[in-house]
Order: C-alpha cells, then structure tokens, then sequence
C-alpha cells in the first residue's frame, strides 16, 4: 500500500501496525524514520550507509543487509517472522537506544551541556 504524503501525527499509528520497517536504502544521511520505527518498537531493516550506521548495529539494534540483495532482504524479513528470540532482543536493544540518546529529554540535556562548555 503507497499512502503518498501522510501528516507526521498519524506516523506513530501506521508504524504500531507494522511488523517490520523495511528500508533498504542505498544512501541515507541521519534518517529520522528509522528512529521514529525504533521508537514504536517496530524492528528496522536496511542498508550499511551514511547516519544509519550510527545507531543500528547488525542484530543489536536493527538488522542490516548489503544494497541490491533482495534475496537477503527476504531472508532477514523471514528471519524476524520466525525467531522471536532475537527479534524481541533488537527491539528492546532498540528502543532503549533510541530513549537513552534520542527522546526530546536526552537531546535538551546534550544541548545544555554544549552551551555550557562554550561559557
């Protein structure tokens, strides 16, 4: 299903019907979309590249498979259908990152102590 351009409100909805984020991108700067999944306890899949290697490690906190291997794609799909051992770890793997380093309260604390190094 193509939705087109949905209002960022209805974002968490949509995501806490997924099973799984899907989006392996050749290229990706930060990737805000990956966090927002992370946050809705969806596990995320995508590609080794840009931002996105910051914060989803392979099996830790997200599932990454090289670009162009739609087979592999498939499998890392059917793989967290099917073992919901390390599906559960990633997601709370996930998730605990994305609080920890991500929510508006880590950001605003980061933030002030930046300002109050340059007093």
């Amino acid at each position: 299903v193509f939705l087109g351009t949905i209002r960022h409100k209805e974002i968490p909805r949509l995501l806490n019907r997924s099973h799984v984020f899907a989006r392996p991108s050749r290229f990706e700067g930060f990737g805000l979309s990956f966090i927002e999944a992370m946050a809705c306890k969806i596990p995320v899949v995508t590609c080794p590249s840009g931002g996105i290697v910051d914060f989803v490690f392979d099996k830790e906190t997200g599932f990454l498979v090289p670009p162009d291997s739609p087979e592999k794609l498939a499998n890392i799909i059917l793989e967290i259908k099917n073992n919901a051992q390390i599906t559960d770890k990633v997601i709370k793997n996930a998730y605990d990152l994305v609080v920890k380093k991500y929510s508006w309260r880590s950001i605003v604390a980061m933030v002030t102590r930046e300002y109050k190094k340059l007093r």
